[in-house]
């Protein structure tokens, strides 16, 4: 019986110890970028022990800068009941998982109302949100209130918000139009000069046989209906696809843009 407390007693020690070299461990891996290995460890040390705001939140950030956003997700929900409203970092990371993981429902208006978020933290989490989504006329006016414009993140955003309002638009109904008009000219209202100049010859090729066959043979030639038919298939392909030249313009300008607000955003959170 007189050994039991000196027994107790290392057997905390031996916790401790344990403890201290698991979450120094976790951290090593942390900072040296091995983020798949931390998370084995900062789960072990969340299991095993007492794991504070700290050690939860590298567990959480060890899994979204693994790749694994929605595990990152699922688990800051299982270590706090309302990540929202725990601490300014808890909170960012939150509605930072939640924009890469695009659980958008009420979430300008969450990130707006938590009361939680640092103002900075507040208007480059909005933004981002913005930018992603393509509304860049409102992503500039939050950017340009009263915040430091000094930042290098706010004035990466404030570019990317300036250059979105400023992309030239093409629009699909005056493509299409185009190339009913002329075949070809839609695809080169859009800069496919090459696919345009293809659609000019298919169809005039096509229509020109067509014309030479019905001029021969009259209205009963098979020669003149058979390119006909070619004709007006590729004429009706050249109208469509001049439609969807324009769309994908504007998507593959609007996609450069997210994708310099995506780098931007994961190198800040």
């Amino acid at each position: 019986m007189f050994f039991l407390p000196l027994l107790t007693g290392n057997l905390n020690c031996q916790d401790l110890f344990d403890s201290l070299r698991t979450i120094q461990y976790a951290n090593y891996l942390y900072q040296s970028g091995s983020y798949r290995e931390a998370i084995d460890e900062y789960e072990r040390f969340a299991f095993q022990f007492s794991a504070g705001d700290n050690a939860r939140h590298r567990l959480v950030t060890s899994y979204r800068k693994a790749g694994l956003a929605g595990k990152a997700m699922i688990r800051i929900n299982q270590l706090w009941d309302t990540p929202k409203l725990v601490s300014p970092v808890v909170a960012k990371e939150f509605f930072a998982l939640k924009i890469i993981n695009t659980d958008t429902t009420n979430l300008l208006q969450n990130i707006n109302n938590n009361h939680f978020l640092a103002d900075a933290d507040r208007i480059f989490l909005s933004s981002a949100f913005l930018l992603m989504n393509d509304d860049y006329q409102k992503a500039h006016s939050i950017l340009n209130g009263n915040i430091n414009s000094s930042d290098i993140v706010i004035s990466s955003f404030r570019t990317l918000a300036l250059e979105g309002l400023n992309l030239k638009h093409k629009s699909p109904a005056l493509s299409g139009t185009l190339s009913a008009v002329v075949p070809g000219t839609g695809r080169f209202y859009t800069g496919q000069w090459q696919d345009g100049l293809m659609s000019l010859i298919m169809v005039g090729t096509s229509l020109w046989q067509s014309y030479r066959g019905f001029d021969r043979n009259g209205i009963n030639s098979p020669y003149g209906w058979i390119f006909g038919t070619i004709g007006t298939g590729f004429y009706i392909s050249n109208i469509t696809g001049s439609i969807k030249s324009a769309n994908r313009y504007n998507k593959i300008n609007a996609e450069r843009i997210r994708i310099r607000v995506k780098e931007v955003f994961i190198n800040n959170i």
